[in-house]
């Protein structure tokens, strides 16, 4: 067996003063962009105005900031380069050690969770192709996200919290259910 990836990134690449430069950060620009790419593409194409399709900047990227720091301060969602994002113990090829938690190799989890939103992404794009879609696009996008956020809890997922079953598998059932997450 080949040795596990070992993953020890510092968050911070650079300080420039007071202002800390976060991978995260860049993360979020690029998620933003994409965003804004897929969404001008997505209004343009169903006939929508160049200026409606200009003002999601104006909306978006504050409600993404506000809706990301309530759900941080509500849910706690953990980062994946601060190593918080756990995986079971693992003895698979693509094992990963977390070296600023422990030395175990675990399950890649935040990779799992990561393919959630693309894999939701091109279902959605064939329900869009039926002629009846409507609702199941509202509907689809939520559920199926919690759908395969259930999955990967129990297929080599987060570690497991709460009499053994894991938080992400708790978050999922109880939104499925219409219940808020604890």
């Amino acid at each position: 067996m080949t040795a596990p990836f070992v993953w020890n990134v510092d968050p911070i690449i650079a300080r420039f003063g007071p202002v800390v430069l976060r991978y995260y950060g860049i993360c979020f620009v690029l998620a933003l962009g994409t965003g804004f790419a897929v969404w001008y593409h997505r209004v343009r194409r169903f006939g929508e105005s160049v200026e409606f399709a200009e003002q999601w900047p104006l909306w978006g990227v504050p409600a993404v900031f506000v809706g990301g720091r309530l759900g941080f301060c509500f849910f706690y969602q953990p980062s994946v380069f601060n190593s918080e994002i756990l995986g079971r113990p693992a003895s698979v090829p693509w094992a990963v050690v977390f070296a600023r938690h422990d030395p175990v190799p675990r399950h890649p989890a935040q990779l799992y969770d990561m393919l959630i939103g693309p894999i939701t992404y091109l279902v959605l794009r064939e329900v869009e192709r039926r002629p009846s879609h409507h609702g199941l696009m509202t509907a689809g996008a939520p559920a199926l996200d919690h759908f395969f956020g259930f999955v990967l809890s129990g297929c080599g997922g987060r570690v497991p919290r709460r009499n053994s079953i894991s938080s992400g598998f708790t978050t999922s059932v109880r939104s499925m259910c219409g219940r808020w997450p604890a």
